[in-house]
């Protein structure tokens, strides 16, 4: 009998690379371990097959396009770093009669491009607000007279910020 389980042990890094049609994209690296649990009859046998689960586990995480998923962004992208894949192996444990267990993992860095996609609930078009000097030994002004435009409107489109008002 055999069991395999993959874990996170950290994160390593997160940097972002880019955006992908407007939310942010993350290169994130994760320290991954999947182990390796055997259990047989005989020592000899129970070795042998850790080693071949271990080389076998190896093998796939080698494999690249076992990384592939249905993504139908082009930004998708699952990557282990191949230079901090390190194998352990456990001593042989006795059980009940001739009964072993022998465990080992694989350890190793992998890298995925991950987007933090936001849901819009509203989207401010235009803003509106006043501007005026002050400072020590000058009034406030009254903002609501006519006679004092002072008027700056932000106005968001798909193609940026347009500012207007006296003197921009």
């Amino acid at each position: 009998m055999a069991s395999i389980i993959t874990t996170v042990l950290t994160t390593n890094e997160l940097e972002r690379i880019g955006f992908d049609n407007g939310d942010p994209l993350y290169r994130v690296s994760y320290s991954m371990r999947t182990y390796v649990w055997v259990r047989t009859e005989g020592s000899e046998e129970c070795t042998l097959m850790r080693d071949r689960m271990t080389t076998v586990v190896r093998s796939a995480l080698l494999d690249y396009p076992c990384l592939r998923a249905y993504d139908s962004r082009t930004s998708f992208r699952a990557l282990i770093d191949e230079s901090t894949i390190r194998e352990e192996f456990s001593d042989i444990t006795l059980l009940k009669g001739d009964r072993v267990m022998a465990g080992a993992y694989v350890s190793y860095t992998l890298q995925i491009d991950e987007v933090v996609m936001r849901k819009d609930h509203a989207r401010v078009e235009e803003i509106e607000f006043d501007t005026s000097s002050v400072g020590a030994g000058i009034d406030m002004p009254n903002l609501n007279n006519p006679a004092l435009d002072n008027r700056i409107t932000l106005t968001g489109t798909n193609n940026g910020v347009t500012i207007t008002g006296p003197g921009v």
